[in-house]
């Protein structure tokens, strides 16, 4: 766990931020590169009623199953536009959780295709402009 109070209260307040910008863009899932700030910080709630929020901190997939599955994407950065992406049917991510915890994640479906899109923010790649560089460098 985190042990710096000031580090920990200011990672909280980033993390409802993002929440609240995510929720009030009706998207499910936000990179902090994607409001201005460069940190390995994803934030994910796929849930129908919105009562699954999920946080990742330095995401690290390590492992991804050879199986692949095509799905419609957009992306709050660049709304009102989707695209079809082939990804992983699953992959299994290694992150910290907004308490420093160390987590391990298992995605499959929607909250899988929404991880692996906004890792390409955090990587470095816009989902229009970029993704298919990205699918072709990284794999995702």
């Amino acid at each position: 766990p985190f042990q710096s109070a000031p580090l920990l209260q200011q990672l909280s307040q980033l993390v409802s931020d993002m929440f609240e910008t995510m929720y009030e863009a009706a998207g499910i899932g936000l990179a902090a590169t994607q409001v201005d700030v460069h940190e390995r910080l994803i934030v994910i709630d796929a849930s129908e009623k919105r009562a699954e929020p999920m946080v990742l901190i330095n995401p690290e997939i390590t492992w991804a199953s050879l199986e692949r599955v095509r799905g419609d994407e957009g992306c709050l950065s660049v709304p009102a536009i989707y695209d079809k992406v082939r990804r992983h049917a699953r992959v299994t991510v290694r992150a910290l959780d907004r308490e420093g915890n160390p987590h391990q994640f298992d995605f499959g479906q929607i909250p899988l295709f929404q991880f692996l899109k906004i890792r390409l923010p955090v990587i470095g790649c816009n989902q229009i402009v970029k993704h298919r560089f990205c699918l072709y460098q990284f794999g995702y």
